[in-house]
Formats: C-alpha cells, structure tokens, sequence
C-alpha cells in the first residue's frame, strides 16, 4: 500500500467518476456528501470517515462507479491500494483470488442493487455501548455491539441513497439544450427518411418508364 497525504479541502473521490482504489485512513477527516437535487447544487453530509476507516473496499474492484463525494475536512493521511496491485498478488497467490471471487459473486449478482456507499467506519471517538465485566464487574467498552450497530446504520443510509439515487434519476429533466438537441437530431431523421422515401419513388418511376419502352 502507498502512503498519501492530502490537503485540507482537497478531495479524496469524487462523483461520476470511477473506483480504482481503496483507501485506510490513518489520520485526519474525511467527509462523504451528496447533491439535494442535481449533481451541482447543495450538499448534505452522509458521513464523517476518521482515523481506522477503510473506503472504497468492494467498489474499487469491480471499477464501480462513484455516487458521492470525499472531502478532506482536516490534513488527510491515507494508505491506498490499486486494483492493478491486488491483480498482480492474485495471480500470485491462489488464496487470496479465490476469497476475492467470493467476494465479485456477491457484488455481480444482478438480483442485488449497487451499493451507493462502499465504506466501513471506524469512529475513535464514538464510546457509547458497555457491557459489565463478569469478573470486575468494572463496565467495559462493547465493540461487538457498537461495530453491529454501525453495520445497521451502515445498511440503513446505503439503502436510502439507493432509492434517493433511483428517484432522482427518475425525475431527472432534460435542460433546454438537450430538448434542442433532441428536436435538431429528429427534424434530420425525418429528413433523411423523407429523402429516401423521395429516391425510392423516383427509382420506381424510372424503372417504369425503361419498361414501358421495352
């Protein structure tokens, strides 16, 4: 994995490209948004990734494309692994491309809906769920419950983009432009039928004028 460092406000992804990387955040803050309406009007945040946060780990290897933006809110320092670095370790090692063909069955199963965020969270500052120790009975910190919780909500926000995404794909209208566009690209398709309906009556007038003179 290569070490990189981004600026404060400079992007980590960005939408409507494509996934080529993963990346493990070591430090700093990244923040994952989305447009309201269009793909330039205002944003909303979905997310706040932090140090331990690993992005982009299914989508990179099928080149997926991108659904949201990645902005570095602080100085960001990242771990990024290439697609075309995996490709050279799976050729190489058989048990490590036989778990990752797994893992593509999963994500080009057409029954399933593209996941519209590709990331696991992992939040330093987040204490909320304990448990008491059976041997203490001091209260102790429970992973297990808080990464399951994340998980859920994980679920929950990927599921809402999905359908957000599909909604506006659906409502989505065509700008003036494209309504001309459209109009110029029907007026010479109709031309050109017109032309060849024109040629091919005069073709037939002519081929029946040669046989009258026969």
């Amino acid at each position: 994995m290569k070490r990189r460092e981004l600026e404060l406000g400079s992007m980590l992804y960005q939408l409507d490209t494509f996934s080529e990387e993963m990346y493990l955040i070591q430090s700093g803050r990244v923040e994952v948004t989305h447009f309201m309406k269009g793909t330039r009007d205002e944003e909303f945040l979905l997310e706040r990734l932090e140090r331990g946060s690993i992005v982009n780990h299914n989508s990179f290897l099928m080149n997926d494309g991108i659904d949201t933006n990645a902005y570095c809110r602080t100085t960001v320092t990242v771990y990024c692994l290439n697609v075309h670095s995996i490709n050279r370790l799976r050729k190489k090692h058989e048990e490590l491309d036989q778990a990752l063909n797994k893992i593509e069955m999963v994500l080009v199963n057409p029954d399933a809906k593209e996941p519209a965020l590709d990331y696991i969270i992992k939040d330093p500052l987040s204490n909320e769920h304990f448990l008491e120790h059976k041997k203490t009975g001091t209260m102790v910190h429970n992973y297990e419950k808080e990464a399951h919780r994340r998980k859920l909500t994980m679920k929950l926000k990927n599921a809402i983009m999905v359908v957000w995404l599909e909604v506006k794909e659906s409502r989505s209208k065509p700008s003036m432009e494209e309504i001309i566009q459209g109009l110029i690209k029907k007026k010479r398709a109709e031309g050109h039928d017109e032309k060849a309906v024109l040629d091919a009556k005069k073709k037939a007038r002519k081929e029946k004028r040669e046989s009258k003179r026969l």
